[in-house]
């Protein structure tokens, strides 16, 4: 059963501890904000995956602790942060399901992960999606495995399917991906109460399976396309991966040296089910957006037509596909996916 990263009743705005007071105002400094709940989230605030780092480092520096950041992701308030203190559980962060926003009365907004299971890199749009819908990141379960077995699109659509009916027993909801984590989208649209289909520069299927010809890409799409060497020839092991992440800064820096095989492992595997799959005719009204393509390249918004037989909308901004989450355009793309889920659950 997914557990959620943010409590669903608040009694009290106000801190009750010392923790929690020096947490809320360490929060609010580090988004510049003049005063902030205990039950705020910080992602909601305006936080993001760099921001976390900052008040990771403000944190364990203010209380001389060592927590990490994916901390911030599984504990985004700081009554459940105050919490975790006693209770912390290493791979928090990694759980299945991170619930950013529980509370709302209109469709559930649900993210998929990209081609390498983590969600981590939808933190900077919480914050820029409608406050009244729930929000809820879904994570690949090979992430804490101490293998990676390969799972094709149907198999993953499927597994995450049935995680989505266990937070959202009922009900239409709005399945949002990028990249890899749109085809998912995509495919569980067919078998869900779906109210619209937001889809981030995403590929039906049938790329060629690139193997490990291209290490720089393979490490661009596990990285979240943040942090990825041009230099190594071979994928380096995962000791030399976390010292190269902890040296950029990174918020995977905080991941242990398993999980970081598992994130080069998944994205492989991930890479293989894209090579294989076909995406089926979806009549869901969907909202495309297209990234900046190289010059002479068609829009990936074209690999769809035909395959999108509802209403198809697209929106194109001028940054590239892995900047797409980490980039100016976030505030963008979180108005056209605004503009989008209010029209379609009016």
């Amino acid at each position: 059963t997914p557990t959620n990263p943010t409590t669903t009743t608040t009694p009290s705005t106000t801190p009750h501890t010392p923790h929690e007071h020096l947490l809320t105002t360490l929060f609010a400094t580090t988004l510049n904000l003049p005063t902030l709940n205990t039950h705020d989230n910080f992602f909601t605030q305006g936080g993001n995956s760099l921001l976390a780092i900052r008040l990771t480092n403000h944190i364990n520096t203010t209380l001389n602790l060592n927590l990490n950041t994916q901390d911030i992701f599984a504990h985004p308030t700081p009554t459940t942060l105050a919490h975790h203190l006693y209770s912390a559980s290493p791979r928090d962060g990694l759980r299945r399901v991170l619930s950013y926003r529980t509370t709302g009365s209109r469709a559930p907004i649900v993210m998929l992960p990209a081609a390498n299971g983590l969600g981590w890199c939808w933190s900077g749009l919480i914050s820029h999606l409608p406050e009244d819908h729930p929000a809820h990141v879904l994570q690949d379960a090979r992430l804490m495995s101490e293998q990676v077995p390969p799972r094709s699109v149907a198999e993953l659509a499927a597994e995450y399917r049935d995680l989505i009916r266990e937070i959202v027993p009922s009900g239409p909801v709005i399945l949002v991906g990028w990249s890899f984590g749109g085809t998912l989208a995509q495919r569980i649209a067919a078998s869900l109460d779906t109210a619209a289909l937001v889809l981030l520069d995403s590929h039906p299927g049938g790329l060629p399976d690139p193997g490990e010809t291209d290490v720089a890409e393979l490490l661009a799409t596990a990285l979240d396309g943040l942090e990825a060497a041009e230099h190594w020839r071979t994928v380096p092991p995962p000791a030399e991966l976390a010292e190269h992440l902890r040296r950029v800064g990174s918020p995977l820096a905080s991941l242990d040296e398993q999980v970081l095989g598992n994130l080069v492992a998944v994205a492989r595997e991930n890479r293989r089910a894209m090579a294989a799959h076909r995406a089926g005719p979806s009549s869901v009204p969907t909202l495309f957006v297209d990234a900046k393509q190289p010059d002479g390249y068609a829009p990936a918004s074209d690999w769809w037509r035909g395959i999108a037989t509802g209403s198809f909308e697209t929106h194109q901004v001028r940054f590239g596909h892995l900047d797409l989450l980490h980039s100016d355009a976030v505030p963008e793309i979180g108005a056209a996916i605004t503009r989008k889920i209010t029209y379609a659950t009016a």
